[in-house]
């Protein structure tokens, strides 16, 4: 069977605007300005670890971070960094460390998109 061919992160949006303008429309702009900053949060708080995780070489530890990682960016459609995260969740021990050198970049644009959209205090 042929294998499925898998979409490179750097194929992928930063942000999936129709999946960003359906939640937008089902939260309303509070919940989604809440949404977001918990996001990002989340990114902060996440990202290091999953980095120092892989590098110790603490597979379990990294792949429960980043998996909780995919989930909050496909909530908001980050399609780039739970593609990274993904990645990273499937890759073999020994590969994980390697690609982590991806998220931390791409969580930086993310952040920087984000925050271009919300509203400024």
């Amino acid at each position: 069977m042929p294998s499925i061919p898998r979409h490179q992160p750097a194929d992928q949006p930063l942000l999936d605007i129709d999946h960003f303008t359906e939640l937008c429309d089902m939260l309303g702009s509070d919940q989604t300005e809440t949404l977001l900053r918990a996001f990002l949060i989340d990114l902060d708080t996440r990202i290091p670890a999953i980095v120092s995780d892989c590098v110790a070489d603490r597979h379990d530890a990294a792949k429960r971070s980043v998996h909780g990682l995919k989930g909050a960016a496909l909530s908001i459609g980050a399609r780039r960094v739970a593609m990274i995260a993904a990645g990273i969740e499937r890759a073999a021990d020994g590969e994980r460390r390697s690609m982590c050198a991806d998220l931390a970049p791409c969580a930086t644009e993310t952040r920087d998109l984000i925050n271009a959209l919300l509203p400024q205090a």
